[in-house]
């Protein structure tokens, strides 16, 4: 099975998923893991309304002519409601589009190509030599990820069973776990020169046999055809890689290969992605939460609306297209040790974007697609890590084009019906009547309408983007009168997905 480098394992973010399921099943393993009311007095239209069927979800063509968010004043939505050992609490003004007119199109994923790798060389490491990954670490690289591994004992992180993670990192530091003895993986290098070290005793062995310098293969930087065989676990089978992939390194200044670019483009055009990381081996990154008040990122001269442009024109010269700044938060970079104070460390500009569809974005939801037997299909999104040397982490996950519109202003619920519909189903699916279990309590902070990407039912190939709401929080367990944190954080992963088109409630994890 192809797997990833080390160290591009260590600098991917939550977000930035490994290429296949396949590829994954050693993390896996680790970790066990308003729309308002419309006007209710209309005059019958001179013809009827357009209706299609098309991939089996009904859609309305609005012809009153009237504003589909008319008379949604936007306040604050208050509520608390309690069925059993579940409370539901809700307090949340409703984020709008800009437009009132609520589209629905057909889509279809896209291919990376040679020519996408091109322009992604030419952006981010123009005029430097490729190599190929290295499994072997210099003396210096494994010092660094002896100071990094240390520094990571520090964190309260979702690795050690902590209740309180922070909401995600931009930098995925479990590729330097599932590489250590310890973690029992089965990548595992046991103590081999060059591995990652599991304990200070470890640290210093494997700083000791780790050779001052390693041969590096120059790399084409050209995509290459990957055929990868199914993996069985469990009784479970991960489809394996079918396309093209590149794995290349670099070395922007650092004295060793701190750059790394892996892309990868499945025959299927739904395993896409392009990921770039220009990071110190010790450079981790915690995400703020999305409160929209991000105003500048500490130790960083450039501000934030520099960071935008900078961010616009890569999206440019990369030649991803129909996409909007969707969330702005900071990153900060994680204490290497206990002298360090976690409210110095310097920060970054993180910066999502998603597919804007006539003026409605595409909402961020970190829950990416994975129907049952059938290849993982992650949501399309672009994220760039930014601070004063530029665009230091970068990734582009499955492109789509616009193949048609059904609609250019479908008729949809208004949001009296979409909350009625929210409080009955959110108890369905999160009713919990054993007392041994505890209470919990959800907490609804945001609700977004936006567009989704919806696959239709038993119609593997089929797409459209969809507008539908989606409840954003936090939840708690109390047990005993003790009250702790789900570690499943619902800040980016929507409580519940409801359709605005007609209600019905969308599964993210199925993509439909």
């Amino acid at each position: 099975m192809k797997q990833a480098s080390a160290k591009e394992w260590m600098h991917t973010d939550h977000a930035l998923s490994l290429p296949t399921l396949a590829r994954r099943i050693t993390w896996l393993v680790m970790l066990i893991s308003i729309i308002g009311s419309l006007a209710a007095c209309q005059s019958t239209p001179t013809t009827p309304p357009v209706i299609s069927k098309q991939h089996g979800i009904q859609v309305q063509t609005n012809t009153h002519g009237t504003s589909s968010l008319q008379g949604v004043q936007q306040p604050t939505v208050t509520d608390s409601i309690t069925h059993g050992q579940v409370t539901l609490n809700i307090g949340a003004k409703p984020q709008l589009p800009q437009t009132a007119k609520m589209p629905v199109i057909t889509v279809q994923p896209e291919r990376f190509t040679q020519d996408t790798a091109d322009k992604v060389i030419k952006t981010f490491i123009k005029g430097k030599q490729l190599y190929t990954p290295n499994d072997v670490q210099t003396k210096e690289e494994v010092q660094k990820l002896d100071i990094l591994h240390q520094a990571l004992q520090l964190q309260d992180t979702p690795s050690s069973g902590s209740a309180t993670s922070p909401l995600w990192q931009l930098d995925n530091y479990y590729g330097l776990l599932q590489d250590t003895p310890s973690s029992g993986s089965a990548t595992s290098t046991g103590g081999s020169p060059g591995a990652a070290p599991s304990s200070d005793s470890d640290g210093q062995q494997g700083i000791s046999q780790a050779p001052a310098t390693v041969q590096n293969v120059p790399s084409t930087g050209q995509l290459t055809t990957v055929h990868e065989g199914d993996l069985v676990s469990n009784g479970v089978t991960y489809k394996g890689f079918q396309g093209q992939s590149l794995d290349a390194m670099a070395d922007l200044g650092m004295g060793y290969n701190n750059v790394n670019l892996f892309i990868n483009s499945s025959d299927s055009a739904k395993d896409c992605l392009v990921r770039f990381t220009n990071l110190d081996i010790t450079s981790v990154y915690d995400g703020s939460q999305p409160t929209g008040s991000v105003v500048s990122a500490r130790g960083v001269k450039m501000s934030l609306d520099q960071a935008k442009i900078l961010a616009q024109n890569t999206l440019n010269d990369v030649g991803a297209t129909g996409l909007t700044l969707t969330s702005v938060q900071l990153g900060t970079l994680i204490p290497l040790t206990k002298n360090d104070n976690p409210n110095t460390m310097q920060q970054a500009y993180a910066l999502w974007f998603t597919r804007d569809v006539s003026g409605v974005p595409t909402t961020l939801d970190m829950t990416d697609a994975r129907p049952p037997d059938n290849e993982s299909y992650p949501y399309e999104r672009v994220f760039m890590l930014i601070n004063d040397t530029g665009v230091i982490g970068f990734s582009w996950t499955s492109p789509m084009t616009v193949t048609g519109t059904v609609s250019s202003n479908a008729k949809v619920l208004s949001f009296n019906d979409i909350m009625n519909t929210f409080k009955e189903q959110f108890f369905l699916h999160y009713a919990q009547n054993d007392p041994s279990k505890g209470s919990h309590t959800y907490t609804i902070n945001r609700i977004t309408l936006g567009m989704m990407r919806v696959q239709a039912q038993n119609q593997a190939n089929s797409y459209m983007m969809i507008p539908v709401w989606d409840f954003y929080g936090t939840d708690s367990t109390t047990v005993n009168g003790v009250t702790t944190s789900d570690i499943a954080d619902h800040t980016l992963h929507s409580f519940l997905t409801i359709s605005a088109l007609d209600g019905s409630t969308i599964n993210r994890n199925l993509g439909y």
